[in-house]
């Protein structure tokens, strides 16, 4: 189906569904390692975040083998799949697709939890232990996967947001710098500063009231229809937006990467 895919749309398609962590770097690399930049690159990606820094990083690798890099996002592409997305010359959604606040997130326990609400929620122990001391061993028992250094990493990752947001705009090389400064003003509030939570939407609409580049796909149009007819395969195969397995896959190349508990 892959290469169904770029016989028709003429391209290199990549997958990449799952986390986005400190190794994907390698895999991600090992998917563009026969890739040239003379032709596009799609990435169809579904993801619920990561790690920002390695976004980054896959976004130079992705926009230095492309003629024209297009991100695809069938369903979800969250936080730092969302960084992903925002560097590249087309952002091709469609009605399900979504993406979201870029705050970062951390693993606690066995989930990714959003920085703001690891903060928010150790703040609001800090203020009920304050008022009623006797609440204390509820609140450590609580907060018990926390620490006092995941709570500063989650303060000096709030703190570099608006910085990865530049630098993933600054990513695609066809965007001037006066075209940056407009994008970071209209994509602060809704993915920064005014996201309630880290599931708040940010659909083709809302990205389409931007100057963002976004292809809204026509949901009976062949496109749409071949990324959705593979998307689904990945679902029924078990892959996630939030974890384990993680696929990444081109014509030549296939890992899943199973996450040990």
């Amino acid at each position: 189906m892959i290469r169904e895919y770029e016989e028709r749309f003429n391209s290199n398609l990549i997958v990449f569904v799952g986390e986005i962590t400190l190794e994907s770097t390698t895999y991600f690399e090992e998917l563009l390692h026969d890739v040239t930049p003379d032709q596009d690159l799609h990435l169809l990606i579904g993801s619920a975040g990561g790690d920002g820094e390695t976004a980054l990083r896959i976004l130079r690798a992705a926009q230095s083998r492309s003629q024209e890099f297009v991100v695809i996002v069938p369903d979800w592409a969250k936080s730092a799949a969302t960084l992903i997305a925002l560097g590249a010359h087309k952002i091709a959604m469609g009605p399900m697709s979504d993406l979201g606040p870029i705050d970062p997130q951390f693993r606690v326990g066995d989930k990714l939890v959003a920085a703001k609400d690891i903060i928010a929620a150790v703040e609001q122990a800090t203020e009920e232990v304050r008022a009623s001391p006797e609440t204390f061993p509820l609140h450590a028992a609580l907060l018990g996967d926390v620490s006092a250094i995941l709570v500063e990493r989650a303060r000096q990752g709030m703190g570099r947001t608006e910085s990865q947001l530049r630098e993933a705009l600054h990513a695609n090389p066809s965007r001037a710098d006066e075209e940056v400064t407009e994008l970071i003003g209209q994509l602060k509030e809704p993915l920064i500063e005014g996201a309630q939570s880290h599931a708040a939407l940010f659909g083709q609409r809302e990205a389409g009231r931007t100057k963002l580049p976004v292809d809204a796909l026509d949901p009976k149009g062949q496109q749409w229809d071949s990324v959705w007819r593979l998307w689904t395969r990945y679902v029924a195969a078990g892959a996630s937006a939030f974890g384990s397995p993680t696929v990444y896959e081109g014509r030549r190349v296939s890992h899943i990467v199973v996450k040990q508990s």
